[in-house]
């Protein structure tokens, strides 16, 4: 085949520029493996084995010395990154079992807060009549049903016992003889030492206790003005059960009532 001397001279100019290329990439291989001999030899050039410093006779590449400055920074960067890689290997990376020992819920138990309320801040909760302080809305009726607290003031400001009633009116006779609290999941028992019954109107009945809080009753006490939620089980005759979840506003009347007979200078005894 004929080529032109114009298209001879390029296809070799070609062939020069491609060989050159793939000659510096070759080097470029050598010199980050810390080779110490030009790359002709990977050209089809096996008996070029340059290994002196500076440019190879046979290709004109420069040979890198295996302890020159650059090939020094290749091994280093390359000993640099398999102490990283170590590290990283040598990291232990297992999970640490930590064992947390749940905290068991307790009994809620009477305890000598101090206030952190004054009485003007209780008062628009409590209706006062005749030196009785009870939770205001609330009716000590036969005819309701209704559980709170409450107590009675002297003429000298001195205040009586901290009293619990209970009251119960139904078409069902209960004959109630005590009380037993679940506050919170925690059981507590209130027996009164008489109940009242009689009948209304029509087929109701109603019984009720009125009675004073002692020593005994102060872990009840402090549940019901503390915990979250509570019911009331009233235990009557025959396995007969009366239950009621008391309510919220209940549950804050007690506190209302124990908190300013406290602050009244009343304790539990």
């Amino acid at each position: 085949m004929y080529l032109c001397p114009k298209i001879a001279n390029r296809t070799k100019e070609m062939r020069r520029n491609h060989i050159i290329q793939l000659t510096m990439i070759a080097c470029g291989l050598l010199l980050l493996t810390g080779a110490t001999s030009c790359a002709s030899m990977f050209m089809g050039n096996p008996n070029c084995t340059c290994t002196h410093p500076g440019p190879c006779v046979c290709c004109g590449q420069v040979v890198v010395p295996q302890g020159s400055v650059v090939a020094q920074a290749a091994h280093h960067h390359e000993d640099q990154n398999k102490v990283n890689l170590d590290s990283l290997l040598n990291q232990d990376y297992s999970l640490e079992q930590i064992y947390v020992e749940p905290e068991e819920p307790t009994r809620i138990e009477w305890k000598d807060d101090s206030i952190t309320v004054d009485a003007s801040t209780l008062m628009p909760n409590v209706a006062v009549s005749g030196g009785r302080y009870m939770p205001r809305a609330v009716l000590m009726e036969n005819t309701e049903n209704e559980f709170f607290a409450y107590f009675t003031e002297n003429a000298d400001g001195t205040v009586n016992p901290l009293r619990l009633r209970v009251q119960y009116y139904a078409d069902d006779p209960l004959n109630f003889y005590e009380l037993m609290i679940i506050a919170d999941g925690w059981e507590y028992h209130f027996k009164p030492a008489s109940t009242q019954r009689g009948k209304g109107s029509g087929r109701m009945i109603w019984e009720n206790c009125d009675e004073p809080l002692k020593m005994a009753d102060r872990d009840m006490i402090y549940a019901l003005s503390h915990c979250q939620w509570a019911r009331m089980y009233l235990l009557g005759a025959g396995g007969m059960q009366h239950i009621k979840l008391l309510t919220d506003k209940q549950l804050k009347d007690f506190s209302n009532i124990l908190n300013l007979y406290l602050l009244k200078g009343g304790t539990i005894q």
